[in-house]
């Protein structure tokens, strides 16, 4: 995944990314592992590409979604105040090892190992397929 301080995606994450990026559609992420769906979502913040990363949560109507609407998190993305570079999800995660952790067959978490009880959540979806919780990092 780490290339120097870049976030770089194998060649079949990299054309599953490029594919989401485009359709959105959540069936193109079946088979992936929850580690899979963490490297997709930390690219697209490297990229700054917060379509994707937005349609990277789990959308389920059951779901109770932080936010409600694209825009929303757009909004906000821009309205966060700026945090300095070491204390970024991305920054702690190219200078940390990680692991991931299967809870059950519908939850899983990475775990930040650089930072003690830093995890990244996970979830199926009702189609079985990994999405990233709406508060992620615990």
């Amino acid at each position: 995944m780490q290339d120097g301080k870049e976030l770089v995606l194998t060649g079949p994450l990299n054309h599953v990314y490029k594919e989401f990026s485009i359709r959105k559609e959540d069936e193109i992420l079946r088979g992936l592992s929850p580690a899979e769906v963490f490297q997709l979502y930390l690219f697209a913040e490297e990229v700054e590409d917060y379509f994707t990363q937005y349609a990277l949560f789990n959308h389920d109507p059951e779901v109770e979604k932080t936010f409600k609407t694209l825009n929303d998190y757009l909004h906000a993305i821009n309205e966060s105040p700026s945090l300095a570079e070491e204390q970024t999800l991305l920054y702690k995660v190219k200078n940390a090892s990680l692991e991931e952790v299967i809870i059950n067959d519908s939850s899983a978490y990475i775990s930040i190992l650089k930072e003690e009880g830093l995890g990244f959540g996970l979830s199926k979806n009702s189609d079985g397929i990994w999405k990233v919780n709406w508060m992620p990092t615990q």
